[in-house]
């Protein structure tokens, strides 16, 4: 027995059992089930009339995992006898297909994602954000965060909200100090279309060592990739600034000769670039120094890749 989904076009969309039978069915009913949790989509569940068989259910998705679109599919159940005589049983379905919806997705250095806002509250499809600032500090179990403006279309005009991110991850922890990518997605019919992409700096609570001050340091992106820069220039490194306290980033070759030299020249903004769009792809050594006037404080070694 073979239970098929077609288009209206007669093309195969899912193909939902290829096996043995256990009966002989008489008919096929398919029937739109509510709308799944979240709302992802609305199965349908097929049932076989003419026995105590196993009921199907389809997703509304297509053989290669995706969301088909909204409209008319049928539901074809084929079986073969002993004597090799098939019986073809047909319905059709309407399928509402998925529901628009819009998230804010937060990413590390490392391609992670750290936390996901759901847009669900917006009165339409999210077009485009900002956020509120570019660097926001966090202590304690809480933190300041970050505020971003969402506007969405909706069929009275524009509507912005207001959405915070706390600093903290999806596993209730704060985040660690670094650059993070935050980007708005937009979700139809099964297909996440990225929106708008917004780096923005995060900042562990001030701690008074330079050992301290050193370990905050992050450097992102990782690896670096000048064809992506998002405007930059260069490797972003930020760390938990100390007053009276600078930070300086040497880039060296493995060779040990000096590619780049970037340093914080605010003064404890905590935020710098170290100018790397122009060289060669490879492993390099990042020596980041902490200073205080002429004194060196402190140092750190990290190991980094560009690649073009």
């Amino acid at each position: 027995m073979n239970i098929t989904i077609y288009n209206e076009a007669g093309e195969v969309v899912r193909t939902l059992y290829s096996g043995p039978s256990p009966f002989a069915p008489t008919g096929v009913v398919a029937t739109q089930l509510s709308q799944t949790a979240g709302g992802a989509n609305f199965p349908v569940q097929i049932a076989l009339v003419g026995g105590n068989g196993p009921q199907e259910i389809w997703f509304t998705d297509n053989n290669n995992g995706q969301q088909v679109a909204g409209g008319s599919y049928f539901v074809q159940v084929k079986t073969v006898d002993t004597f090799g005589r098939t019986t073809t049983y047909t319905t059709g379905i309407t399928v509402f297909g998925v529901l628009t919806s819009s998230s804010l997705e937060i990413f590390n250095s490392s391609g992670e994602m750290v936390s996901a806002l759901d847009l669900s509250n917006l009165g339409g499809v999210a077009e485009n954000f900002s956020v509120l600032g570019k660097s926001a500090a966090i202590g304690g179990a809480k933190g300041e965060g970050f505020t971003f403006a969402v506007t969405a279309v909706t069929g009275s005009g524009a509507q912005t909200i207001a959405e915070k991110w706390d600093g903290m991850s999806a596993s209730g922890q704060p985040a660690s100090s670094g650059v993070y990518l935050v980007r708005l997605v937009t979700t139809s019919q099964g297909q996440a279309q990225v929106i708008k992409i917004i780096p923005v700096t995060l900042l562990a609570s001030p701690d008074s060592g330079p050992k301290e001050t050193l370990a905050s340091a992050a450097v992102a992106p990782l690896p670096y990739s000048p064809d992506k820069d998002l405007g930059n220039g260069g490797m972003t490194v930020c760390y938990t600034p100390t007053a009276g306290e600078t930070m300086e980033g040497r880039l060296y070759t493995l060779t040990g000769g000096m590619a780049a030299f970037g340093q914080d020249l605010e003064g404890a903004s905590g935020r710098f670039v170290v100018p790397a769009g122009k060289l060669a792809s490879g492993i390099y050594l990042l020596e980041l120094r902490l200073v205080q006037g002429q004194a060196l404080l402190g140092r750190r070694v990290l190991k980094v890749a560009i690649v073009k």
